[in-house]
């Protein structure tokens, strides 16, 4: 392919792009341990009453400000390593471990049946869009589709999620739906096709860990045990196809207990018309200005510049990232898809008041 190789060793240092939202969370955390502890409590001095139990509790941050979100970016242009082209690997320096692989290609440079292949997948996905309820004024705008999208059981074709299905679109033209869905294999088999083609071996393991029954070394240990083989249902150990845009605590969402490995996750990005949802060309007026991808603590932005197709692969419960704002004129998007494991529903209120936020980071660094 022609595409220029190199590799980069860098040193984790702690930086919060988002102090005040870090601030927030360590008040919630602990807000969330008086809950415990007074849970613990009721529970042994009435055992035979029951009481909410907060480990059921999902402490998440919110998303950031519009200031926040530019004072962010000012800290990333200034001082972060840009990558834009290319094929690069990146690598912890204390454990040699992989923190991403990108990989960037030319759309000229695609070969005919690959830019097939991800004309079907824009056009699949787009056209899902009609059989999703829309978003409310509450839902987050950015990735809110791609969040209604998942996989089937056994890993072979995408699926709308139950929650996000509208059944009076679906119903009211059901014809075109089930023509839409006879291709959802195919889709799904495309964006396989591109993890295997950037890393065969980590797309290898990243399947068997999805295709476990749930109950097993699942990302929730409480979901009931299914059939890997059902077509079917929902699997809800893949979670969703939403793009990374606020994994800046991301450490804080796994159990390294039960899994001490997690899987490794890819994610796709392509310039596109926002209106047909096909890939658009800067000759056809594309333009989507910022929303790097980035890993603060080792100063690392990712972007996606115009007539390119970007991949990535990347250890999101390990290493903290998170999206820039992004900026896109006229009939302009980006389309950001990715494969990972949903974060243990119930494991999440158990990390933070193991290890509060506030300890996990530090001012940002100049």
């Amino acid at each position: 392919m022609g595409i220029s190789s190199h590799d980069l060793t860098k040193k984790i240092r702690k930086l919060d792009l988002f102090p005040e939202i870090s601030k927030e969370l360590a008040i919630e955390v602990e807000e969330a341990l008086k809950d415990l502890q007074q849970y613990e409590e009721n529970s042994k001095k009435y055992p035979d009453q029951s009481f909410p139990n907060p480990m059921d509790r999902t402490v998440l941050p919110r998303l950031p400000t519009e200031d926040e979100y530019a004072e962010a970016l000012k800290e990333v242009q200034d001082n972060f390593r840009t990558i834009d082209h290319g094929y690069v690997r990146i690598f912890d320096a204390k454990s040699i471990n992989i923190i991403c692989i990108v990989m960037y290609t030319k759309l000229s440079d695609l070969d005919q049946c690959l830019r097939l292949q991800l004309d079907f997948l824009c056009e699949f996905l787009h056209g899902c869009k009609s059989f999703i309820i829309p978003p409310t004024s509450e839902d987050p705008p950015e990735g809110y589709f791609m969040s209604a999208m998942g996989w089937s059981q056994n890993m072979t074709r995408l699926k709308i999620l139950d929650q996000y299905r509208d059944e009076k679109a679906i119903e009211a033209n059901r014809e075109v739906y089930d023509q839409l869905m006879a291709g959802s294999e195919k889709a799904g088999g495309t964006l396989w096709n591109m993890y295997n083609r950037l890393a065969s071996r980590v797309a290898e393991k990243t399947m068997k860990h999805f295709k476990k029954p749930s109950g097993t070394l699942s990302a929730d240990k409480d979901l009931p045990a299914v059939d890997a083989n059902d077509d079917e249902s929902t699997n809800q150990v893949a979670g969703n196809l939403a793009f990374p845009t606020n994994g800046f605590y991301a450490d804080h969402y796994w159990d390294k207990e039960t899994l001490p490995k997690p899987p490794t996750a890819f994610a796709l990005v392509l310039p596109t018309s926002k209106s047909t949802g096909q890939i658009k060309s800067k000759s056809e007026g594309y333009q989507v200005d910022h929303g790097q991808l980035v890993f603060p603590d080792v100063k690392i932005a990712l972007t996606f510049p115009p007539d390119t197709v970007c991949e990535i692969v990347f250890q999101p419960h390990v290493y903290a990232h998170g999206t820039m704002k992004a900026k896109a004129f006229g009939d302009s998007s980006r389309l950001g898809i990715c494969i990972q494991a949903a974060p243990s529903s119930t494991y999440v209120v158990k990390k933070l008041l193991e290890v509060p936020p506030n300890e996990e980071t530090s001012a940002s660094e100049k």
